[in-house]
């Protein structure tokens, strides 16, 4: 593997690549496929339901009829048209919600409309006594059956490029909307999801989408530009016209240059900032703020990076055979390499680092000051203490690892990895190999006990720093490790299932025996699954869910109860709001679906 910057920086002067549209003949073994079938699920769905279906599953939603129920606005929940109960009809409900209510003895269903709220029991007329459970379902749009690329999810929303029949739709959080022309691979959501941006094709010229709303047309599109400030309130892109290109920022087109670097747009943490690479004759530079930076042969597209206030700056660039830092403007000595993702500001922002090669050793200089010398320095692996005042690394020696703290060289091993500081600054972890099926996490410079193995990425400390946990095994045993006290030992520990509360007093992890999962929150397992994933609290600590399997149907358990039954969960909506509610989106009966699990 490359470590280090020093091949040759492309030149940003040759074409552009960009955004081809989506041609349909490429799909039209599936569309074709997806086509017969709409033909097919809309039958199926005007048939009754069975005596009896238990009200848990919210396929007994009929479709809703186009004149009296208008298609849903773009990006907004509807609620279910009409609503059958065995052969009973209850009425249309244009805007309104539907409560499902479980119950020891009993199920009921509330509606709620503009005009008419009422309880609806499958058994009995009773109203109800007790709430023990309410799910908020509201049905959006039918499923899309096949989509087309990758599947985007964020915090709680997601949105895909689907097909049914010969067209193609942009699905965003359930809703779907026609379009031709649709580049697949170029849509983006918000990093809350709650906006969404994608490359169209018209004619023979490409515009970015924004919100529903298209913007100018251009020759192309670069690619891998688009791009969201951190807080979602500003976006940009690169485009191409003529022999030129610039970027549109909020709209607005900014200075043209000759070439724009594919994927180097950044903007700082506060995202009033925007960086950029750009090129003209036969020269790179970095334009920041829409200021042009000094020319060098090349620079490192992927090396710009703003410290956390968005004051600072700092990137790489090329001059002849020799590399630089450049900091706040000023360049750093010149070096045979620069490490590859080694750039770093400190929490505070006052401090830097990085890792640079000289001949044969590697060092790291700490606000501009050198560490001792290594054979090599492992990429990525610098990490600055949350309170700013230690910067770890993982350097090589003599063919052995050792973790550097303030400059102070550890002991060696064969291996070292996930460096971890507590959220005080005050603890220090990572996991060691003492060799052969010998490895240990050494806790604040003492090693702990020794296990056949550590699993990759299970070392956390709680978010009070009083405690760290980590999974381990020994033969056919797994257990998780509570400050170096192996808990009950299993068959299984379930991937990324490690999971404090916010507040630090709860602790949660998925285990197995057999061929079954489970959840384990305080040391008390929940019922057994075939599968379980995606642990979360909310925000207030008092709530816990997560997603079940159990042969083909999916659930989400929310405080040990399980949801109504899913052919899916879309992946990464699971979501906990800071208001207790959890959500997710869900295909039932061929719909999707928002669910919503109040306290």
């Amino acid at each position: 593997m490359d470590r280090r910057n020093g091949s040759p920086i492309r030149s940003l002067l040759r074409p552009v690549e960009a955004y081809i549209a989506w041609d349909l003949r490429d799909v039209a073994r599936i569309v074709i496929a997806v086509w017969i079938g709409s033909f097919v699920w809309p039958a199926m769905a005007q048939q009754q339901p069975e005596a009896g279906r238990p009200l848990f599953r919210f396929g007994w939603l009929s479709q809703p009829k186009p004149a009296q129920q208008p298609p849903a606005p773009w990006g907004r929940l509807s609620a279910p048209a009409e609503l059958k109960l065995g052969q009973e009809t209850v009425g249309w409900l244009p805007r309104g919600t539907i409560v499902y209510v479980k119950e020891a003895q009993q199920d009921w269903l509330l509606v709620q409309a503009e005009d008419k709220t009422g309880w609806i029991p499958t058994k009995t007329v009773q109203p109800p006594q007790r709430l023990a459970e309410q799910v908020l379902g509201f049905r959006i749009a039918p499923a899309v059956l096949q989509p087309v690329g990758e599947i985007l999810s964020r915090n709680g929303h997601f949105a895909h490029v689907g097909a049914m029949g010969p067209t193609l739709f942009v699905v965003w959080d359930g809703h779907d909307q026609q379009t031709d022309g649709i580049a697949p691979a170029s849509l983006i959501l918000s990093p809350r999801g709650d906006r969404l941006a994608y490359v169209l094709k018209r004619g023979e010229k490409y515009c970015v989408v924004l919100d529903g709303q298209a913007g100018p047309l251009f020759d192309a599109i670069v690619k891998d530009t688009l791009l969201f400030s951190p807080d979602g309130r500003r976006f940009a892109y690169a485009a191409k016209m003529g022999d030129s290109h610039l970027v549109v920022l909020d709209g607005q087109p900014q200075r043209r240059f000759e070439g724009i670097g594919p994927g180097s747009l950044v903007f700082s943490p506060d995202g009033q900032r925007l960086a950029y690479v750009a090129g003209r004759d036969e020269k790179q530079f970095v334009v920041v703020d829409g200021r042009v930076g000094p020319r060098f042969d090349g620079i490192s597209p992927g090396s710009l990076v703003f410290s956390p206030d968005s004051q600072r700056f700092a990137y790489v660039a090329k001059q002849a055979e020799n590399r630089f830092v450049v900091l706040d403007g000023q360049k750093s000595p010149p070096f045979e390499a620069i490490v590859k993702d080694s750039l770093l500001f400190s929490p505070d922002s006052r401090r830097f680092a990085f890792a640079a090669a000289e001949g044969e050793k590697h060092r790291v200089f700490v606000d501009g000051q050198p560490d001792p010398e290594f054979d090599d320095i492992l990429p990525g692996s610098l990490r600055f203490s949350p309170d700013s005042l230690h910067l770890a690394y993982i350097a090589q020696q003599e063919g052995k690892y050792v973790v550097v703290m303030d400059g102070q060289i550890g002991p060696r091993f064969f291996g070292v990895a996930e460096l971890r500081f507590s959220p005080d600054g005050r603890r220090f972890a990572y996991g060691a190999s003492l060799g052969v099926n010998k490895q240990s996490v050494v806790l604040d410079g003492q090693p702990g006990p020794e296990f056949e193995g550590i699993y990759a990425d299970s070392l956390r400390f709680s978010p009070d720093s009083r405690h760290v946990v980590y999974a381990a095994f020994v033969g056919n045993r797994r257990f998780i490790v509570i400050n170096h006290q192996p808990g009950p030992a299993f068959d299984a520990i379930v991937k990324d299932s490690l999971l404090f509360s916010p507040d630090g007093r709860h602790f949660a992890y998925g285990a197995g025996r057999a061929n079954k999962r489970f959840m384990i929150l305080d040391g008390r397992p929940d019922p057994e699954f075939d599968g379980v994933l995606s642990p979360l609290f909310t925000p207030d600590s008092r709530r816990f869910a997560y997603e079940a399997i159990q042969a083909n149907q999916r659930f989400v358990v929310v405080d040990g109860q399980p949801g109504p039954a899913c052919q899916a969960v879309i992946k990464g909506t699971l979501h906990a709001r800071s208001d207790g509610l959890i959500t997710y989106y869900a295909i039932i009966d061929r719909h999707f679906w928002h669910i919503v699990h109040t306290p």
